[in-house]
């Protein structure tokens, strides 16, 4: 199910083509006397009611599996289709939270981050790359910001840092003299910003005049603008890093199916990638189970990991794919690049279970697929625990 026509219809036949060509792939590899996997397609046009009929015709098709719907509001609507009917379905690109949030039902999954845990990851990463440091909040007093200052703040809280700072501005003026000063004072070594990049271009500035220059960990917002970002490193010894989103066609396995997508006039899309992994994980759920049943399926990808072009994945109990969400990138040059992922909390299980946030050297890289060739020489140099 994707969009077909409309303003998205680039995307969604990026989509199909990426399905069709992983369906191919396992068909190709099958004994000959295995049932073949088949692909139905259904235009969702990127909006709810439409999405809702192309749901309810995939169901009446008999689909064992349902792939798609990359809009989110189209996601979110079929959904509640799919979970009542008992249909697998496995959602590409949608990280509104709501998808799993309030799972509509135990065989609806997302493949792909949500959006709503960035506060959370942030807090795991200064937890980590700032063990020992001053570290101080400032933020812009807006809804966007203090939702992923208050989200920060109880996972530095969790962890024992309950006495970290905040600091809001006002967007409309440029004297933050209250703001600087009460920084200084607390001999902040790394400050979290929530906020847009002239009110951090200002503020950092005015930091540096009063001979400050701490590190700066920016919110997303700040993901599309080196130039502010580059008047704020002006200290070699001063990083500035920003957590943005992380993509799955990032992924180093996924590269050849972009290179294809293009080479045959597709959408270089985050949705395809996603897709072709949905197909790869769902097939060998099955033979897993032994069966293509919805509830048989969909607990096996709760289990153990499942190879595809993405790395293994696996669902935790809420359907999210325990994937980042997140990532951290770095000045460097003037742009910003890839330094570090940021590994996600699992939801509803024992926090005992979660994967670790790498804190070596090697966290640097994003994470490779287990089946890369450069994965070896990754694991001889560094016993980095996503090195395994």
């Amino acid at each position: 199910a994707a969009p077909l026509s409309g303003p998205q219809e680039a995307e969604g036949r990026a989509l199909a083509a990426s399905i069709r060509w992983a369906v191919d792939a396992i068909n190709a590899s099958a004994p000959q006397d295995a049932a073949r996997l088949t692909v139905t397609l259904e235009d969702d046009g990127c909006e709810q009611s439409a999405a809702t009929t192309a749901a309810t015709r995939l169901i009446s098709a008999g689909a064992a599996l349902v792939v798609g719907h990359p809009c989110a509001a189209a996601a979110l609507a079929a959904a509640r289709t799919y979970a009542a009917a008992k249909v697998l379905y496995i959602a590409t690109a949608p990280r509104h939270p709501d998808l799993t949030q309030h799972r509509a039902g135990p065989t609806v999954f997302r493949l792909a981050g949500r959006d709503d845990v960035q506060g959370q990851a942030t807090g795991r990463y200064l937890l980590s790359a700032y063990a020992g440091r001053r570290i101080a909040i400032v933020h812009d007093r807006t809804r966007y910001a203090r939702t992923l200052t208050t989200s920060a703040r109880a996972e530095l809280a969790a962890a024992g840092n309950s006495n970290v700072p905040e600091f809001g501005i006002v967007a409309s003026t440029r004297d933050y003299g209250e703001t600087v000063t009460g920084l200084r004072a607390h001999h902040a070594e790394v400050i979290y910003f929530a906020g847009f990049p002239s009110e951090a271009a200002v503020l950092w500035q005015q930091l540096h005049a009063a001979g400050a220059a701490p590190d700066l960990v920016g919110s997303d917002a700040l993901a599309n603008s080196e130039g502010d970002l580059s008047h704020i490193a002006r200290d070699r010894r001063q990083q500035v890093r920003v957590i943005q989103s992380y993509a799955l066609a990032d992924a180093p396995g996924a590269e050849p199916l972009r290179q294809r997508l293009k080479t045959e006039g597709h959408q270089d899309s985050v949705a395809a990638v996603a897709g072709y992994a949905a197909i790869e994980a769902w097939s060998q759920a099955v033979r897993a189970a032994g069966s293509h049943d919805a509830a048989a399926v969909a607990e096996r990808l709760g289990g153990a990991s499942l190879s595809t072009i993405i790395g293994y994945v696996s669902f935790d109990r809420a359907g999210d794919v325990r994937l980042p969400s997140f990532a951290v990138t770095r000045l460097d040059g003037g742009k910003l690049a890839p330094e570090a992922v940021i590994l996600p909390r699992p939801v509803n299980e024992d926090e005992s279970r979660a994967p670790p946030l790498v804190a070596s050297k090697q966290e640097r890289l994003p994470p490779l697929p287990s089946r890369n060739p450069l994965r070896s020489k990754q694991a001889s140099k560094s016993a980095a625990p996503h090195a395994r």
